[in-house]
């Protein structure tokens, strides 16, 4: 194929910022919190593949999203913007951790990425007093 030279001295940038970048995303998984309530109620993801979640709060209250003995890894700095945000313990030295929490104050968003390790059915919940006990739960599935 007869390509313009600009376009021709394109492509090894390109396949250089693919090596740097990683070839895949990370899938987008949107989550809207309200009336004690997740939407979705029911989440499904893969093992080994990165999830870019957003917390959506579109209620007056506060909400958060909680997934305990949960198999995951995380990077640095999204580990460093859980503790900041929850306190929550620290990673393992291979970026592991068992814990994924975001949280959100009313009419807010905030988004965390993390990779799940280990396939399984998880409970997800809202660690605000109370809010679980209403009825705020859901499931998330790691297949």
């Amino acid at each position: 194929m007869n390509r313009p030279l600009f376009l021709r001295s394109l492509a090894p940038l390109g396949a250089a910022l693919a090596l740097l970048t990683g070839c895949s995303q990370a899938t987008p998984l949107t989550v809207t919190a309200a009336s004690f309530k997740f939407m979705p109620a029911a989440l499904e993801v893969h093992a080994g593949q990165a999830v870019a979640l957003t917390l959506r709060n579109t209620d007056t209250l506060e909400h958060d999203f909680q997934v305990d003995h949960f198999p995951a890894k995380m990077t640095a700095s999204q580990m460093k913007h859980m503790h900041q945000a929850a306190g929550m313990a620290p990673m393992d030295s291979a970026g592991g951790m068992d814990v994924v929490h975001v949280h959100t104050l009313p009419g807010q968003s905030d988004s965390i990425t993390f990779t799940p390790t280990t396939p399984g059915t998880y409970t997800v919940y809202c660690t605000v007093p109370g809010h679980k006990e209403a009825g705020m739960t859901a499931t998330l599935v790691v297949r």
